[in-house]
């Protein structure tokens, strides 16, 4: 099993605390790929120029027996290649948010504030940005630098799937967190982010995408701060 961090937004943080996402999806791209298996930077990613966009989706296995899904799809100089993903079902994905490090004992007694101790420093805790309803205001961490013992929210991968962004569908959206407002549109809602967060014009780019169902673990609803 391995474990990934991925970096989520504040609406998604909330959305995995109320119990309303249970997947996600990534760009394919070299940070969460394979290539023939093997690894990729970001700089050979970029200069091997893969056709995404005609690229095929093949749910495997490939002619070497190697399980699916992969993409199928040719560089510049003219050559096929297979393209899987670097999360695999039973890896767990553990989601990077805002956060501030805090002295253990400052909110041992303060209710709904949730913190995680440092298990190599144990007058060191974790706060986390969201849902942390006190005045105070730190300087947060951003999400990237967030550690993997100070991850409160941790997710089996129960399967990984591939596809056109676009393909998507109502049920997915909900799925990914989104709450349909009288039209039933959580679609549009998670259209709506996907371009803000990778960009205008992105959903329009219909680029192959890795979707990854996760099944929470060890997460209940003792965890979830409170607002009384």
């Amino acid at each position: 099993m391995k474990e990934h961090g991925k970096l989520f937004n504040t609406a998604m943080v909330q959305a995995f605390l109320e119990g309303r996402k249970n997947q996600t999806r990534r760009v394919v791209d070299a940070h969460n790929s394979l290539v023939d298996g093997n690894g990729i930077s970001k700089k050979r990613w970029e200069a091997a120029g893969f056709d995404l966009a005609n690229a095929t989706i093949d749910n495997g296995p490939s002619p070497a027996g190697n399980p699916g899904p992969y993409l199928k799809a040719t560089c510049a100089e003219g050559t096929t290649h297979r393209i899987y993903s670097r999360v695999q079902p039973g890896d767990r994905i553990y989601v990077k948010e805002a956060h501030a490090f805090v002295p253990e004992p400052a909110y041992r007694r303060s209710t709904g504030i949730i913190q995680t101790i440092n298990p190599d420093h144990d007058y060191e805790a974790c706060v986390y940005r969201e849902n942390f309803d006190r005045a105070r205001s730190f300087p947060w961490r951003p999400s990237m630098f967030m550690p993997r013992w100070a991850a409160r929210l941790v997710f089996d991968v129960v399967s990984v799937r591939l596809e056109k962004l676009k393909d998507m569908s109502d049920e997915d959206a909900q799925a990914e967190g989104f709450e349909g407002d009288e039209n039933g549109d959580a679609f549009l809602h998670f259209w709506n982010l996907w371009d803000s967060v990778n960009g205008k014009g992105s959903w329009d780019a219909n680029p192959p995408v890795w979707i990854y169902d996760l099944q929470p673990v060890g997460i209940n609803n003792e965890t979830v701060p409170s607002h009384g």
